[in-house]
């Protein structure tokens, strides 16, 4: 193929395109030498020097403004960032997350029973439960609720309740604490709270009990009546879509499918805390025990009237023989002076008897 191709005769030009090439060639040479003779006039290199000056000041301007524009560019997109960052931040902290309540004071038999179990499970101090838990108290037992707020509840014995809810802002606003409290009796100490997205609640069978920092406490009887008594702070206890507010010192019962009952001075203080049901008789048992031995000794001391029984001493103080005796004898030495005086007596009416002879 190669021996082919140089077989081939060459292409020839035709004398056209030779002669336009040609003219081209021409135009283009006389075009330099115009260019160059203009050049050399002292008005053309003046304006050269000053369009070469302006061509630095302006790529000086140039490269000054490129960093100011990037340092601006820069400035923007920190702004963005830190903007786009805050809405970020103040919305994570706004977000409503699930909190948890800690077992503190355990005393006797406690228990709790996980949300989705069916094994109740023995508590221990520092015990965590959240929404959906049961706790419950046994005979003579105790257990104390320590919340996220700092808020606690005091259980006392045979008493059961859920958590119904637990949950808050990572700010601490939006604090909800909802406890279900079945039977038993509860002690309420409720931090106060300072917006009106928290609160603190109490629902029994047959009643709610609504606070917003205060201390009082929560009995339910078997058969689901409330009765609600207030340390300090106002509660209101609401039941067939009737609300009744309880000032400190006071008390209402709620029975099954009735309104709350109007208020009343409680009967009894309403005691600090739990674990004084179980403390509480040991004090009192002391004092009792302690009495009763000195009041069965003091019959002891009515053994001293036996004086009336020492009588018989009048006889011996009578009989000169005894004192003159000198015998330190008790009472039974006396009967045998008694019977030596008789024995005297004896003699002498012997001698009489002689002389009558």
């Amino acid at each position: 193929m190669a021996i082919e191709v140089r077989r081939v005769p060459p292409p020839a030009s035709s004398p056209v395109a030779f002669a336009a090439g040609k003219r081209r060639m021409l135009q283009a040479l006389a075009e330099k030498k115009r260019q160059q003779a203009v050049s050399l006039s002292p008005f053309s290199r003046y304006a050269g020097w000053i369009a070469t000056l302006f061509e630095k000041k302006e790529r000086v301007m140039t490269q000054k403004r490129m960093p100011a524009f990037q340092f601006a560019l820069a400035a923007a997109l920190a702004l963005v960032l830190l903007f786009t960052g805050g809405l970020w931040f103040r919305s994570w902290r706004g977000t409503v997350v699930a909190q948890r309540a800690t077992l503190v004071d355990v005393s006797g038999v406690v228990e709790v029973l996980p949300a989705g179990s069916d094994a109740w499970q023995l508590a221990a101090p520092g015990t965590h439960v959240t929404t959906g838990d049961h706790i419950r108290t046994g005979a003579s037992s105790a257990v104390t609720l320590v919340f996220f707020d700092g808020s606690a509840t005091n259980l006392a014995a045979d008493t059961k309740l859920t958590m119904s809810q637990l949950s808050g802002r990572r700010d601490g606003r939006s604090k909800v604490i909802v406890l279900h409290q079945w039977m038993g009796r509860t002690y309420n100490r409720v931090q106060r709270l300072l917006d009106a997205a928290s609160r603190f609640e109490i629902e029994t069978p047959t009643a709610v009990t609504a606070v917003r920092g205060t201390a009082f406490t929560v009995e339910v009887a078997p058969d689901g009546a409330t009765q609600v008594m207030v340390e300090k702070g106002l509660v209101e206890v609401t039941a067939q879509e009737t609300t009744v507010g309880v000032q400190p010192g006071q008390a209402t019962t709620v029975q099954p499918d009735s309104t709350p009952a109007p208020v009343v001075p409680a009967l009894t203080p309403v005691p600090p805390a739990t674990p004084q049901p179980s403390a509480t008789p040991n004090p009192f048992q002391s004092p009792l025990t302690t009495p009763q031995p000195t009041a069965t000794l003091e019959p002891t001391a009515t053994e001293e009237p036996e004086g009336p029984a020492e009588t018989p001493d009048g006889d011996d103080d009578n009989d000169g023989d005894d004192a003159n005796d000198g015998d330190d004898d008790d009472d039974a030495n006396d009967g045998d002076d008694d019977h030596d005086t008789n024995d005297g007596n004896d003699a002498n009416d012997d001698h009489d008897t002689n002389d009558g002879q």
